[in-house]
């Protein structure tokens, strides 16, 4: 399935004015429903996205926002484990109610100095 054309809208409204996640997801809750994913999905792929650098995503609850720092739950799983370790098992590993694939925890990877991708591995740095 092409998603683009169902995204689109969405990313121009990201472009335009500076919106929250929580936002988006009022706003566009027939493009999530079509696209199957849930809000944390949404926040990750918001996450991933170079534009985001341009919105101020607050989220209005502390405890919610501290659960969904998938970058340091990664780096917490990391240390755990005293080694780097391949994405497919980090997948495995997520908190619950998150769900993600390789190629978004590559790019979070990518954007946080805490981590490192090696191959098909995650590294601690």
């Amino acid at each position: 399935m092409n998603q683009y054309p169902l995204l689109s809208p969405v990313l121009v409204s990201l472009k335009q004015s500076d919106t929250t996640s929580d936002q988006l997801w009022l706003d566009y809750a027939s493009v999530w429903q079509q696209l199957g994913w849930q809000q944390v999905q949404v926040q990750l792929w918001l996450a991933c996205l170079p534009e985001n650098a341009k919105t101020n995503d607050h989220h209005n609850d502390g405890d919610h926002a501290e659960s969904l720092d998938l970058a340091s739950h990664l780096v917490t799983l990391l240390e755990q484990a005293g080694k780097p370790l391949p994405l497919s098992v980090l997948l495995k590993k997520l908190p619950a109610g998150v769900t993600a694939t390789e190629q978004q925890l590559r790019k979070l990877a990518q954007q946080d100095a805490r981590l490192e991708i090696k191959g098909p591995l995650l590294k601690r740095v």
